[in-house]
């Protein structure tokens, strides 16, 4: 939604100024949007991004998407976009390309440390503009780092390695996501109290892609594991079904 407003050679145009990131983040992503934060009309960084945004707006023609469309309820205030998106604007704030850096990092650690990055310090005491809290952590969790490791840059890296048939660059993804814990997930918690605890990111995602392939279709002939219960004589009962309810 974002990323089609806002394509990633204009970010990196200004990518060696982080309050123009930040602003070009934050305004296409509708959140500079005065209806939407009414208590930010007199807080200082609100109205030095919203001021920023205009400028550029104006020079690339942008148009913003509607900011009620992001989700703030029932998220923890850590995970609010207005902080998730600072943290990404530091991402993409520096001389190198971010692909670049994530070419670099050869194992977990590297690509933890990468994804390890602070948003601004307003949010060391806010959550959402112009609305100030106790202080808080701004910085990146490892939690969260692991899951962007496992959803994207895993992925990437492997079919970056298709692309280019370079067999190594898919070598590496694998063991990078054999190296990271399991994800911990509902569907990873049933297939564990069915007795299939995965011990890493590579089994997990394994076990998810067995529920959404083969478990919610009931497709047990396909899986060596249905199979293998079918012909043991087992029967699927009801408390089985949280395999196979889509």
């Amino acid at each position: 939604m974002l990323a089609a407003r806002l394509p990633l050679k204009i970010i990196r145009k200004h990518s060696d100024q982080l309050i123009q990131v930040e602003a070009l983040l934050y305004g296409t992503a509708g959140l500079l949007d005065e209806a939407l934060f009414r208590e930010a009309v007199n807080d200082s960084y609100y109205l030095l991004l919203l001021r920023e945004y205009r400028v550029l707006r104006a020079k690339y023609s942008l148009q913003p998407v509607d900011g009620w469309l992001w989700k703030f309820h029932r998220l923890r205030p850590a995970n609010f976009p207005t902080v998730r998106l600072s943290q990404l604007a530091a991402l993409l704030s520096h001389s190198d390309g971010l692909f670049s850096r994530v070419l670099g990092c050869s194992d977990r650690e590297s690509l933890r440390a990468l994804l390890s990055v602070s948003a601004s310090s307003y949010w060391n005491n806010h959550y959402q503009f112009g609305r100030e809290v106790p202080p808080v952590a701004g910085r990146a969790g490892r939690q969260s780092a692991d899951l962007l490791i496992i959803n994207a840059i895993v992925p990437l890296l492997f079919v970056y390695g298709k692309v280019r048939q370079q067999q190594e660059w898919c070598d590496r993804a694998v063991e990078i996501l054999d190296s990271l814990p399991p994800e911990k997930n509902s569907v990873v918690t049933d297939f564990t109290r069915a007795g299939l605890k995965p011990e890493s990111a590579f089994a997990s995602q394994a076990l998810l892609e067995l529920r959404n392939m083969r478990c919610r279709y009931h497709r047990c002939l396909d899986c060596t594991i249905g199979s293998s219960l079918i012909a043991m004589g087992q029967k699927i009962r009801r408390s089985d079904s949280l395999f196979l309810e889509p």
